[in-house]
């Protein structure tokens, strides 16, 4: 009949809708696929970064110590006369972060202080290094900070046969000295009502013991 044909005609067939649903289906695996990728590509370039500079920071670091001692045996590791004297002081502070291997990752802090006999001051640093430098730079770094600080108020002195470098100053009725080894930084201050060579003698004592037990502790490390 002629009249159905064209209406048949004016109203085509409509498409496959099951073929539509797989191309759209494809279509969104197709960009979930390419996030995915764009994503682990990222986590990847992230991980050779880090990767990249703890490498670095490990190379940069290579003959750096590892580890300081335990500040507040110093005075005990060393000769008895300096013992007695600082046994005599309460214990006031006594810190280390991270301890490891006998002693410290990162610092030890120990602190004896009397009203009518003085104070000790014992400090240990370890500096670690970056992916650019060396442990030991960033710890002559802080100690040529801490001397130009000095230097801008009282006499600064270097000292020879300590360490790498050293530095004493004497303010506030009592001495300061500062060491450096490799990467780690040494501080010992002693206040008390005595002459610049007793004090000398019990700071130079003190810190000598401080060396040993650095070399020490990280021979075994």
């Amino acid at each position: 009949m002629p009249g159905r044909c064209r209406s048949e005609a004016a109203f085509p067939a409509p498409p496959n809708q099951g073929a539509v649903v797989v191309r759209r289906r494809s279509r969104g695996v197709k960009i979930i696929l390419s996030l995915v990728l764009t994503v682990v590509v990222v986590i990847a370039a992230l991980g050779a970064f880090v990767g990249g500079r703890t490498g670095l920071a490990y190379w940069q670091g290579r003959g750096d110590y590892e580890l300081v001692p335990d500040a507040v045996s110093v005075p005990k590791s060393g000769d008895d006369d300096v013992h007695r004297r600082v046994a005599a002081m309460p214990l006031q502070v006594k810190s280390g972060y991270l301890p490891r291997g006998g002693g410290f990752d990162s610092s030890s802090w120990a602190m004896w202080s009397h009203d009518r006999v003085g104070s000790v001051d014992i400090k240990f640093a370890r500096h670690r290094a970056t992916a650019l430098r060396s442990g030991a730079d960033v710890a002559a770094d802080e100690l040529r900070r801490s001397r130009a600080h000095s230097a801008a108020y009282v006499q600064v002195t270097p000292l020879s046969g300590l360490g790498d470098e050293a530095f004493e100053v004497f303010a506030n009725g009592g001495i300061t000295v500062n060491v450096r080894m490799r990467n780690i930084v040494l501080f010992i201050e002693f206040t008390a009502r005595t002459d610049r060579a007793e004090l000398r003698r019990v700071t130079g004592t003190l810190m000598k013991t401080s060396i040993g037990m650095v070399e020490k502790i990280n021979a075994q490390a």
